[in-house]
């Protein structure tokens, strides 16, 4: 659940439940199977604590217009990655990807929030998810993501959009900085809130036919709530 309404499916929130399960002594290192609004899905807790969750196979719908999409960022097209399109891409939510040149552009970024929420709507998607393929720390992409339509301004780590952005870099060429089928996402520097997604693509003849996405989890503190 976000603070306006329930979404189908939530990377970042399920790898930390099954960090709390596994640290809470409930399951030991395995697979798993969820069940969630998106379909019934894998989770694999590995022996160093790492948590990967399946996602479904991408689907690739249509081609936004950069200067719509760059008018509610307060940004200007010019600012965009030329020969990458502004395209709405699902592997269990569907997001818009809005590929910028670099992180300054990125990190300066004001959105207009009640354009992102219109526009979001008008597609029939969850948010935005605007990333650049500079990087802190040689990672695949620098990314920040804004979901104003569900309550959440900005987003700290976001799986489901980070699976969906492995799976577009992937079919547009863009993964040449690790292995072919294997990515890391930066996201959260703008907030102070840092956090490295890993994804992995399962590939057959050229063709994305799984996906899973999670990393290790940092537990921040423990709080005690009376339900």
């Amino acid at each position: 659940f976000t603070p306006e309404e329930e979404v189908d499916l939530c990377g970042h929130a399920t790898i930390a439940t099954f960090y709390v399960l596994l640290s809470k002594g409930f399951i030991k290192p395995g697979v798993f199977l969820q069940e969630t609004r998106a379909g019934i899905l894998n989770v694999e807790v590995k022996v160093d604590s790492s948590i990967m969750m399946e996602q479904n196979s991408p689907s690739f719908y249509e081609i936004v217009n950069k200067k719509e999409i760059a008018d509610s960022l307060n940004i200007t097209e010019y600012e965009m990655i030329d020969e990458l399109p502004v395209q709405i891409v699902s592997t269990g939510l569907r997001d818009i990807l809005v590929p910028v040149k670099n992180i300054q552009t990125l990190n300066a970024i004001k959105p207009n929030f009640k354009e992102v929420s219109r526009i979001s709507s008008k597609y029939n998607t969850v948010g935005y998810h605007v990333f650049s393929l500079e990087s802190l720390y040689g990672s695949n992409a620098y990314c920040r993501n804004f979901a104003p339509l569900y309550g959440i301004r900005e987003e700290s780590a976001t799986g489901t959009s980070n699976g969906a952005l492995a799976c577009y870099l992937s079919k547009y060429g863009k993964n040449n900085k690790r292995s072919d089928h294997q990515f890391v996402m930066e996201q959260g520097y703008s907030m102070k809130r840092p956090s490295e997604i890993k994804v992995e693509l399962m590939v057959e003849e050229q063709e994305v036919i799984g996906v899973k996405v999670g990393g290790k989890v940092l537990n921040l503190s423990e709080k005690e709530v009376e339900i």
